[in-house]
């Protein structure tokens, strides 16, 4: 998201550090860089958030009734949800500076509205 924010503020003549300077302020999207990161680096080496989060206990949970089909295709489980409001989910981001974990769609869903409240507007989206 910011890297693409950054090149729609270039393009419409506003400094992207302007975008740099919001994901560096706001703390819900430092979290979630650090997440992004890890993911794509298999390790988190630096924090943008000081605090080094992570995804932890990501549970799906689907009743029986619910499944359709599960396929064992090594080294995947694939599952085919015929009725996918009975799934549930949930993850958390755990710290590994040791602060109090943090509910993950929560976290996602306020970070959003971060990025549409200040980003968004600044880079004309």
């Amino acid at each position: 998201m910011k890297d693409y924010l950054k090149t729609l503020c270039a393009s419409r003549g506003v400094a992207a550090s302007r975008i740099e300077h919001i994901a560096n302020a706001e703390r819900l999207l430092s979290i979630t860089a650090d997440i992004a990161n890890r993911a794509k680096h298999g390790v988190l080496k630096e924090s943008r958030s000081g605090d080094f989060a992570r995804l932890q206990n990501v549970i799906i949970s689907v009743p029986q009734s619910a499944l359709a089909r599960i396929v064992f295709d090594r080294p995947a489980v694939k599952l085919t949800v015929d009725i996918p409001e009975d799934a549930e989910l949930f993850a958390e981001i755990g710290f590994d500076s040791g602060r109090a974990p943090m509910d993950a769609f929560q976290t996602a869903a306020d970070a959003l509205t971060v990025w549409e409240t200040l980003a968004f507007p600044l880079a004309g989206v």
